[in-house]
Parts: C-alpha cells; sequence; structure tokens
C-alpha cells in the first residue's frame, strides 16, 4: 500500500503477498524492498508503484535494511533452528553468497559510515565476513538500533 503522508490516503494497492513483515527504503528513495514470509522478497519502484522484481529465497524472511550507499540490502532470515543473513546486491536484485548465523536472526540495521551491519536477538550468533566489510552479530534483547534506510523527515509517500 502506498499512502499521501500530507493527506493520509491510500493512492494505491501493491500485491506483494500474503505476510509482508518488512520494509526498506533506498537511499536514494527509487526502491523499497518489503519482506514476505512466503520466503520472497519483492523489489518496488517508487515511482510507478510497481513489482520489478521478485527475489525467491530459501529461507522465511523476516527484516531487511540497506546500506547508506544503496549497493546491498542484508535480510535476516530462519528455517527452522537455521538461520541466514541474506545478501542482496541491489543493482542486479540477486543474492549473493548468504551468510549462515546461529539460530533466530530477526532484525538487522546498518550503522552510517564505515561500521558493519549489526542484527540483534535473543540467541548467541556466529561472526562472518563479507568481502572488505566485517558483518557482526551479536546477543542482546530488543529492538535494533536505528537504521539508515527510514524515509526522510520530508518524505511525502509512505510504504
Amino acid at each position: 500500500m502506498t499512502a499521501a503522508t500530507a493527506t493520509n490516503t491510500v493512492i494505491t494497492t501493491i500485491p506483494v503477498g500474503l505476510f509482508p513483515v518488512g520494509v526498506a527504503i533506498t537511499p536514494d528513495g527509487s526502491r523499497a524492498y518489503v519482506m514476505n514470509q512466503g520466503m520472497t522478497i519483492f523489489v518496488i519502484n517508487t515511482a510507478t508503484n510497481t513489482v520489478i522484481a521478485t527475489i525467491p529465497t530459501s529461507f522465511l524472511v523476516n527484516y531487511i535494511a540497506i546500506t547508506p550507499d544503496g549497493t546491498r540490502a542484508y535480510a535476516t532470515s530462519e528455517q527452522g533452528f537455521d538461520a541466514a543473513v541474506i545478501v542482496i546486491d541491489t543493482a542486479t536484485n540477486s543474492i549473493i553468497p548468504t551468510i549462515p548465523v546461529l539460530r533466530f536472526a530477526f532484525r538487522i540495521a546498518i550503522r552510517p559510515g564505515p561500521r558493519s551491519p549489526q542484527t540483534k536477538d535473543e540467541s548467541r550468533m556466529a561472526a562472518g565476513e563479507t568481502s572488505a566489510r566485517r558483518l557482526v552479530l551479536s546477543r542482546t534483547r530488543g529492538s535494533a538500533s536505528a537504521s539508515s534506510n527510514a524515509a526522510p523527515p520530508r518524505a511525502t509517500r509512505g510504504f
């Protein structure tokens, strides 16, 4: 669903499966990545309000965060007692090698700057390497810190 924030009215409805659970907007505002617990990630062109790509996953996806430069999206996922962080190349909307983690990867946030993506959940996690970036997963209760993919303060539409 897309809504005009000035009038709080629905502009259009965009079908993204039965169970959408999370959304992240690229820093330039051109794309929205919507997680669906049907093991799918939908990519929406925010200018046309249409789904431009569907990314199938082998895990149930939970939350997503996009890097400040917009080149990668990191999605937490789980299947039974297995969990992973799915890494998406946003230029091609394709999954590049996933990062296996120990159980229950829930929320994820990315700090602006040279630091790495952070996940927060209720279980002990493993750490992994993603090329030149170090992915740090930690044991913490509560929600993730503010991520860089929030809508800008003067947003005219919300997803």
